[in-house]
């Protein structure tokens, strides 16, 4: 059960991400920003993501995988 919340947490914020990114771009996007948006904790956000950098890459990862 953890397993798959952790999963469907991930994925989330990397949908937010998406959002927050394209709407704000990089720069324009705090990590305090995101975990509100996708109405988590800091702390959860950097358990599944270090740093914004990383959610950034995941979301690059994700929108290769969606058009192949």
């Amino acid at each position: 059960m953890k397993q798959e919340r952790g999963v469907r947490t991930r994925n989330h914020l990397i949908s937010v991400a998406a959002a927050e990114f394209d709407r704000n771009g990089y720069d324009g996007t705090s990590l305090s920003r995101l975990s509100r948006s996708a109405g988590i904790s800091i702390g959860a956000l950097t358990f599944h993501f270090a740093a914004k950098g990383e959610l950034a890459s995941a979301v690059e990862d994700s929108g290769r995988a969606a058009t192949r």
